[in-house]
């Protein structure tokens, strides 16, 4: 009974991290630079999330 029940709880968590991780590395990427890839880095990113969600 515990097995089936726990398969999704760690895939919520593992997803819930890797979104974390996701926001941090956007965070210090715009750090580091604010300049004309902002627009290129949003398109892979909804092009990474989208991949994510299929």
């Amino acid at each position: 009974m515990l097995l089936p029940m726990s398969i999704p709880f760690m895939l919520t968590i593992f997803l819930v991290s890797m979104l974390i991780m996701i926001t941090m590395n956007e965070l210090t990427w715009n750090n580091k630079m604010k300049k004309t890839t902002n627009k290129n880095k949003k398109e892979k990113k909804m092009i990474f999330f989208l991949s994510l969600f299929i």
